[in-house]
This record gives C-alpha cells, sequence and structure tokens, in this order.
C-alpha cells in the first residue's frame, strides 16, 4: 500500500493496484511530479492538457457541507467539490479507484453552485473556525498543485509563436542578426521548431517588445506536446528523468526535442505516428549514455 499524507496532515493509504487510462470524470488519481506523491484527487471534467478536479483527503472531523464521504478500499475519505480547482494533466500519476459516476458528479456541481442540498450523503454543515480552517488548507494545497505545469514560457521550454512573429514583421534573419545564430537555429526558433536556451531567452524578452512581438514567448505546443501529456507516458518520462539525473519538466524538454525530430515511425492515425515518435525517442534516450 501507499501512504500519502494529505492537506490536513491526515494518512491517506491507496491501493497498489492502479491504471494509467487517458483522464475521465469520476476517476480518483494520485497527483504527483519530479518523483514527489503529492495529494489525490477526484476528476469531474477532462479538457484538452488540463482536468477539473476536487482534492481528496482522509476522513477528518472539521469536514462539513458540500464536502462528502467516499469508501476509498477499506478507508473513508472525503471528496471537497467546493475547493474545485484546474490541474495539468502532466501532473496526474495514476489511476486507483472511482468516484461518483460522471451523472452525479454534475448534480452535485450544480447543487454546490445553487448552494443547495447535495444529492449524495454529505457531511453536516458547518462554519465554525476549525471548518473554514480545514477548507483553507485544503484549498492552499490546490492552488500549490494547480501551479504545477508544463511546457512553461521559461528558458528550454518556451517557444516563439510563428504568427506572432509573422504580425509583427520579425523573420528568421532579424533573430539570426540580433541574436548572433547560425542560419539554420535562427530558423528553427522562429517555426517553434527549437525553444530557446537562457541566454536567448534573456535577449528575446528584451528584444521582442521593442518589435512589437511582446507575446511572442508562449508554451510549446504540437501533437508532441499534447501526447506526452497523456500519463500513458508519464511513468517512461520519469525513467529518463532518473537515467539522466533530470527534473521531470527537463526530462519532458529532452523527449519533446528527440520526437520532433523522429523519423516517421509506422503508418496509421496521425496520432499513432505521434506517439509512435515519443516512444522511439523515449526508448533512444534511456538506451544513449548520458
Amino acid at each position: 500500500m501507499t501512504n500519502l499524507l494529505d492537506a490536513l496532515g491526515g494518512d491517506l493509504t491507496l491501493p497498489e493496484t492502479y491504471s494509467t487510462p487517458e483522464p475521465a470524470p469520476g476517476q480518483l488519481w494520485l497527483v504527483g511530479y519530479d518523483g514527489r506523491t503529492l495529494g489525490v484527487v477526484l476528476v469531474v471534467a477532462a479538457r484538452g492538457r488540463t482536468v477539473l478536479a476536487w482534492p481528496v483527503t482522509a476522513a477528518n472531523a472539521a469536514a462539513s457541507a458540500p464536502s462528502f464521504p467516499w469508501t476509498l478500499g477499506t478507508q473513508e475519505v472525503v471528496i471537497w467539490p467546493e475547493a474545485e480547482f484546474g490541474l495539468s494533466l502532466v501532473t496526474l500519476d495514476r489511476c486507483f479507484g472511482a468516484g461518483p459516476d460522471s451523472r452525479t458528479l454534475r448534480l452535485i456541481s450544480a447543487a454546490v453552485s445553487d448552494d443547495e442540498v447535495l444529492p449524495i450523503l454529505a457531511y453536516p454543515p458547518g462554519d465554525d473556525e476549525a471548518n473554514l480552517d480545514a477548507l483553507d488548507a485544503v484549498c492552499r494545497q490546490a492552488w500549490s498543485l494547480a501551479d504545477l505545469e508544463w511546457p512553461r514560457v521559461v528558458p528550454d521550454e518556451a517557444v516563439l509563436d510563428p504568427q506572432t512573429l509573422e504580425a509583427a514583421g520579425v523573420t528568421p534573419t532579424d533573430l539570426r542578426e540580433e541574436l548572433a545564430l547560425p542560419p539554420g537555429r535562427a530558423i528553427e526558433l522562429a517555426s517553434a521548431g527549437l525553444s530557446p536556451n537562457d541566454e536567448e531567452f534573456a535577449q528575446l524578452v528584451d528584444w521582442l517588445p521593442r518589435r512589437g512581438a511582446e507575446h511572442a514567448l508562449v508554451p510549446a505546443f504540437g501533437p508532441e506536446v499534447d501526447e506526452m501529456s497523456s500519463p500513458t507516458f508519464k511513468a517512461r518520462i520519469a525513467r529518463v528523468a532518473a537515467f539522466r539525473s533530470l527534473d521531470e519538466s527537463g526530462a519532458r524538454d529532452l523527449v519533446l526535442a528527440k520526437a520532433r525530430r523522429a523519423a516517421r515511425q509506422e503508418t496509421g492515425t496521425a496520432r499513432a505516428m505521434t506517439r509512435a515518435r515519443i516512444t522511439h525517442a523515449i526508448d533512444e534516450l534511456l538506451e544513449e549514455e548520458p
């Protein structure tokens, strides 16, 4: 069994049996990043590379409506719909159980929004200091988890948005001259094929606004980013991080760069080919000397 200290200091005991399906409403997930187990959530909606989630804690005497109890294995846990938050898909580590079905989740959400009685057994109402402190602690942990994301607008993760550059009249030649780059690298940066390194990022942050392209630095995007965000690849990306002594974000950057340059791996749908490139990139990174 896996034990996790929750936002309220309670001990969550999680089953060892788990899976990594595509996230969907009603699934209970362990949240983790950089090899750290950080919390448990109930997914209530999946939207692209993010999910809407409700925090989960061990049973706690300070829980009050609209939070409600749920049984996970042999343990009673608390689900906190009032603390709903957005969470990056890359933080979902493994799915180990199910909560209420999607219809019940919709009814609970509507009841919380309208301040009505939940259509499920809930804790009694409470607004004393202990109740408010418990909700505050759960919310603070949720906000900290919401801050975890990849890719970000930072060196080695951001890319240049070609449409913004074009609208501002910034060409690959301009980049080459301003940053003193080889022509090939300037073209790759301008087409979002490469991320700027620390030095290039610092120069671009200063120079792009003066060229009318203030918002040209954006998080990396594309089919590889979308597929790599799936929990399907998380365990293997963690292996790359450990093998190459990188943090998880650094490992993701490395896999992304290699996947974008990988040759076509197989025929089939665009998604299948993208996944094959990512798998090939991970395989190579786990075989090559760091």
